[in-house]
């Protein structure tokens, strides 16, 4: 399955599409975005038992689009199978975190270096923590995208599973910002109106799913 098909299942998904527009979500989104929001990513992400998880970094597309990251448990996350980790405040600092890391600087997976690094950037908010998000099923968190998290190992035998969605304001434009990094047109991507009006048209809108490309199933999971 394509990347693009990965992190879009809510085009093809009205199981998933539905999950991202339970109410106790979308009351707090629009509390945090205003009355006018689009979704434009959602997919399901399983980490299975051995994954090594995933490195400090940020969410540089959701980042640029201003948005609002959910990751819903649809398992229990817990430290041992892998649930997000963060250092909080970390979305206020202006640091070149690619390059630090392309020099050597940062080590992507050593979580001490990056409190070293937190506390270097912010001296005024040191000491830095780190903080593990563990959730039960149907628990859920919202995060901008340029918090600096990670996502630990999966020691357990079970597959850690979740449902991620993200939401903008109709005013930002959805565009695959990776592109530009690499010299390239940052193109359209595709949005769904899920509340208000949309009086700006910068970005790309599509209905939302009527169907479920995952036939019976209630929700397919791919990996991320």
């Amino acid at each position: 399955r394509s990347d693009y098909e990965c992190r879009n299942q809510h085009l093809s998904s009205k199981s998933l599409y539905d999950l991202t527009l339970e109410d106790l979500v979308i009351k707090r989104v629009l509390t945090l975005l205003g009355d006018d929001v689009l979704l434009w990513v959602a997919h399901t992400v399983l980490r299975l038992p051995g994954s090594q998880g995933q490195g400090w970094h940020i969410d540089s597309i959701n980042h640029r689009v201003q948005g609002i990251h959910m990751s819903l448990a649809l398992t229990e996350m817990t430290r041992s199978n892998g649930c997000i980790k963060l250092i909080p405040g970390s979305h206020l600092y202006r640091a070149g975190l690619a390059a630090r890391k392309a020099s050597g600087y940062l080590d992507d997976s050593d979580d001490n270096a990056w409190l070293r690094f937190a506390d270097t950037v912010a001296p005024w908010n040191s000491p830095h923590r780190i903080v593990h998000l563990e959730l039960r099923p149907g628990q859920f968190f919202f995060m901008l995208g340029a918090v600096w998290h990670a996502v630990g190992p999966n020691e357990t035998h079970k597959t850690r599973i979740a449902a991620v969605a993200r939401y903008a304001r109709t005013d930002v434009p959805c565009r695959d910002f990776a592109k530009v990094d690499l010299g390239q047109e940052a193109a359209a991507l595709p949005c769904i109106l899920i509340n208000g009006q949309d009086s700006f048209g910068v970005n790309q809108l599509v209905a939302p799913p009527t169907n479920d490309v995952f036939s019976n199933q209630a929700i397919t999971f791919g990996s991320e």
